[in-house]
C-alpha cells in the first residue's frame, strides 16, 4: 500500500487596508481542498486610521487585494474567493483571487479601525472552473437589482430592460459590467451560479391565455424575486391592467388636449400648459418609471442628510450626525 501523501503549494496574498500593506498573509491548499479555512491578521490600526475617509463619522476600510504569484491551480483560481470578518461579526466580501496583476479592490464603513481582521477563505463551488467568481462591484450592483426586485409595489416580474434602466446611472455599474458584453450576459451569469433572481418568458402562446395586452410583450426577458417565484404571474397580470387602464386614459385625455385629428400633421402641436396637464394627470404617473437618481438628488438638498454615492459603497440615506466626512464621498449625484 502506498502512503497516503499531500502535495500543498503555499500562497502569498498582497493586501493593503488604505494604502497600508498587511503583512505575513500566507495559506497553503493540498489535494483536499477545505471547503473553507480562517487567520487572523493584524493591521497598523493607527495610519490605517489617518488615511481613512470619513463619513458621517464612520472609517473606510478601503482594500486592495491580490495574489503575489500566479501559482493557484486551475480548479482555484478566480473561484478562491476571500471575506473580511470584522469585530462587530460583520461580513465584507473582497472578492476572488485571480492574479498577481489584477487587483480587487472593495470598501466597507466602521464604526472604528479595528486592530485585527478575520480572513475567511472558501471555494466558490457556484461558478464552474475555467471561470471567475463574482468581483465586489459586481456583488453591489446585484444588491441593488435585488433590492428592486424584491420591493416591486406588485411582487411580479420586471422586464430586464426596464430594471437596466434603473441602475445604469448608479456609480458601481460600470465597474459591475465590465466583463459582460451587454446585460443580458450579466443578469443569466447571477441567475445562473449565484441564484440572485428567476428569469421568466411569457411564450406568444401563453401571453395570448393569459390575456395580456400589448404594453406587455411576449417573449422579452424578464427577472422576478425568488420570493415571488410562485405568485408572481397573478400580479404580473394585476400589474398590466392597471397600466393598460391608464394607456386607454393617458390617450383619451392627450386626444383631448390635441383636438380633432389633422390628417395634414403627423404629430399634434400641444402648449406647455397641456404638457403640464398630461405630466400631472394620474394616468401618466401610473405609466411613468421611478427615477431613483431623481429621488436621491432631491434628497441631497436637504441639509440634514447624507446621501452616499460611490462607486465602492451601496447607496445608502443617513441622517446627518456627524460632521466628519471627507469631502466628496458624499452627494457626489451627477447633475
Amino acid at each position: 500500500m502506498f502512503p497516503n501523501t499531500l502535495c500543498t503549494t503555499q500562497h502569498s496574498v498582497v493586501l493593503f487596508v488604505n494604502h497600508e500593506l498587511c503583512e505575513g498573509i500566507n495559506f497553503s491548499l493540498g489535494d483536499n481542498l477545505p471547503s473553507d479555512m480562517a487567520m487572523i491578521i493584524h493591521i497598523n490600526t493607527a495610519a490605517v486610521r489617518r488615511k481613512a475617509r470619513r463619513y458621517n463619522g464612520l472609517y473606510e476600510l478601503q482594500f486592495v487585494m491580490h495574489l503575489q504569484e500566479d501559482n493557484l491551480t486551475e480548479n482555484e483560481r478566480g473561484r478562491m474567493v476571500v471575506r473580511v470578518l470584522l469585530p462587530s461579526s460583520e461580513s465584507h466580501y473582497l472578492g476572488p483571487l485571480f492574479s498577481s496583476i489584477y487587483p480587487v479592490t472593495s470598501a466597507v464603513l466602521v464604526d472604528d479601525v479595528p486592530e485585527t481582521l478575520k480572513l475567511c477563505f472558501s471555494l466558490d463551488t457556484g461558478v464552474p472552473v475555467d471561470m471567475v467568481a463574482a468581483w465586489p462591484a459586481e456583488m453591489l450592483l446585484v444588491d441593488h437589482v435585488m433590492a428592486i426586485l424584491d420591493n416591486d409595489d406588485f411582487s411580479g416580474s420586471l422586464a430586464s430592460s426596464h430594471v437596466q434602466n434603473l441602475v445604469r446611472e448608479l456609480p458601481f455599474y460600470a465597474s459591475g459590467m465590465r466583463r459582460f458584453k451587454n446585460w443580458s450576459d450579466f443578469v443569466r451569469f447571477f441567475s445562473t451560479h449565484y441564484y440572485s433572481w428567476q428569469l421568466v418568458q411569457y411564450s406568444n402562446e401563453l401571453h395570448e391565455q393569459l390575456g395580456f395586452s400589448k404594453l406587455m410583450l411576449a417573449g422579452e426577458l424578464r427577472l422576478v424575486s425568488k420570493h415571488f417565484i410562485n405568485s408572481y404571474i397573478m400580479a404580473d397580470k394585476a400589474r398590466d391592467l392597471i397600466r393598460y387602464e391608464a394607456f386607454l386614459e393617458f390617450q383619451q385625455l392627450l386626444l383631448s388636449l390635441a383636438g380633432p385629428p389633422d390628417v395634414s400633421k403627423r404629430n399634434p402641436k400641444l402648449n406647455s400648459d397641456a404638457f403640464k396637464i398630461l405630466g400631472e394627470s394620474r394616468s401618466f404617473r401610473t405609466l411613468n418609471t421611478v427615477n431613483y437618481i431623481r429621488i436621491l438628488k432631491l434628497v441631497a438638498l436637504d441639509p440634514k442628510r447624507y446621501v452616499l454615492f460611490d462607486p465602492l459603497h451601496p447607496i445608502r440615506i443617513d441622517w446627518k450626525r456627524s460632521d466628519e466626512t471627507t469631502p466628496g464621498i458624499a452627494d457626489m449625484i451627477p447633475v
